[in-house]
C-alpha cells in the first residue's frame, strides 16, 4: 500500500469515502478563460499607465476646532460622492484624521485610469460644485503632487 494511502489520499480508489460524496473532474477551462480575461485587459492598458493625484489642505487659521471638522467631514464626503459619478476614478480617499505631528489638516489620495481622466476630473462639473463649496472657501494652502504608476 502506498505511503498515501495511509493518509486518506486515495480514499476514494479503496472505497472510504461515501458513495453518494459528489465528484467531478477539474477543469482547467476556469482557469484558462480566466487568464485569457486577464490577458485582454493588460492589452487594452497596455502603453497607459494610472495616475495618482495627491492633494494635502491646510485650512484656514481663523476656523475653530469645531469648524475644521464639520468642514473636513464635508470634504471627505463631497470628494469621496464623485466616485461612481465622474469617469476614470478607480479610487478615491480622503484621509481627515492626522496626526498632532502633521502639518495638514486633510489629504486626497485618489486614483485615476490615466492622465486623460486627471484632466476630466478638473473640470467635471460635479467635482468643480464640491471644489467651489467645499474646498476653496476653507482652505489657505494647497500642495498636489500628480504621478503615474
Amino acid at each position: 500500500m502506498p505511503a498515501n494511502a495511509e493518509m486518506g489520499i486515495f480514499g476514494d480508489e479503496e472505497g472510504r469515502l461515501p458513495k453518494d460524496l459528489k465528484r467531478g473532474v477539474l477543469s482547467e477551462d476556469g482557469i484558462y478563460d480566466a487568464l485569457e480575461r486577464n490577458n485582454e485587459l493588460m492589452e487594452r492598458i497596455r502603453g497607459t499607465r494610472m495616475v495618482k493625484h495627491v492633494i494635502l489642505w491646510t485650512l484656514k487659521d481663523e476656523l475653530s476646532a469645531e469648524e475644521k471638522m464639520t468642514i473636513k467631514q464635508g470634504i471627505k464626503e463631497g470628494l469621496e460622492g464623485l466616485k461612481g459619478k465622474v469617469p476614470g476614478i478607480v479610487d478615491i480617499k480622503v484621509n481627515i484624521n492626522g496626526l498632532e505631528s502633521s502639518n495638514a489638516d486633510l489629504m486626497l489620495d485618489s486614483t485615476f485610469e490615466n492622465v486623460e481622466a486627471l484632466k476630466g476630473y478638473s473640470v467635471h462639473p460635479e467635482h468643480v460644485a464640491v471644489a467651489d463649496s467645499k474646498v476653496r472657501p476653507y482652505t489657505k494652502i494647497r500642495s498636489c503632487l500628480d504621478f503615474e504608476v
